[in-house]
């Protein structure tokens, strides 16, 4: 599945194909709340009332109402840093207004946390090994920047 692409990038990348695409509206605040009670029930992970309220605040905007954007949010919660705080995570990733920003937040600190001198560039790399439901490479060899992925 490809989740998102700039026409410029991809069209050199694959022969042209008319791939099929999925549109999905913002959520209600009520389906909201319910998505980040769901994925934190499913994760057996726990929002103290205030962060949960903190959430569904900031998910106000459309932008920041879609299933994605909340999804993210709540695995770089549960699977960042471990030794710093959630209100610390949720201040950082709440700074974030859509979900291609909070994509290129958890990869650049994925790189951070991941990468030193022996392994420069393994997050990319690890990231162009996403393949679409065709099988067909989402990026070329040569790698693919923040905005391509």
């Amino acid at each position: 599945m490809i989740i998102h692409s700039y026409i410029h990038s991809f069209a050199h990348s694959f022969h042209f194909r008319s791939w099929p695409t999925l549109h999905l509206e913002p959520l209600s605040p009520r389906h909201t709340k319910e998505l980040l009670h769901a994925l934190c029930l499913a994760k057996n992970f726990t929002l103290s009332s205030e962060d949960e309220s903190r959430i569904l605040s900031h998910c106000r905007m459309p932008a920041t109402r879609h299933p994605l954007y909340i999804t993210v949010l709540v695995d770089e919660l549960i699977h960042s840093d471990k030794s710093l705080p959630i209100r610390e995570k949720l201040d950082v990733c709440l700074k974030y207004a859509e979900t291609a920003e909070l994509y290129r937040y958890v990869l650049d600190s994925l790189e951070s946390e991941y990468e030193s001198t022996n392994n420069k560039g393994m997050v990319k790399r690890v990231s162009c090994f996403f393949v679409s439901a065709t099988g067909h490479p989402v990026c070329n060899s040569s790698g693919s920047s923040h905005s391509d992925v």
